[in-house]
């Protein structure tokens, strides 16, 4: 849940669209923000608070913040002792062990505050 939407957060709407907020307070009883929605540059209106729908139900269209995700590869060599390392690019993890070994790659995907 969005408290207020602020200019300096990424958004998308709930079923996945990108968003640029275009200003946070726009005329009108609720004070609403302008964004625009995806590459189309369709300008829809939202609450505060990233609703798209006024009466506050939950619609596809609501805002949600993105958080930015920390993605890293581990290749694992499954042998004694265990050995594994991580890389921030999957092909690095897949090449780093040489081409005799083939080292089973796991995504680690963190989301970062």
């Amino acid at each position: 849940m969005i408290e207020i939407i602020d200019m300096n957060k990424k958004y998308r709407t709930r079923d996945g669209r990108a968003v640029r907020v275009l200003c946070i307070d726009a005329p009108g009883e609720p004070q609403r923000c302008v964004v625009s929605v995806d590459e189309t540059g369709w300008i829809a209106h939202y609450t505060r608070d990233g609703k798209h729908c006024m009466d506050g139900e939950m619609h596809p269209y609501d805002l949600i913040e993105v958080k930015e995700q920390l993605h890293l590869w581990c290749n694992v060599l499954r042998r004694e002792p265990f050995v594994g390392e991580f890389y921030s690019d999957k092909s690095c993890a897949k090449t780093m062990n040489g081409p005799r070994h083939e080292p089973e790659i796991i995504e680690f995907v963190e989301v970062v505050k």
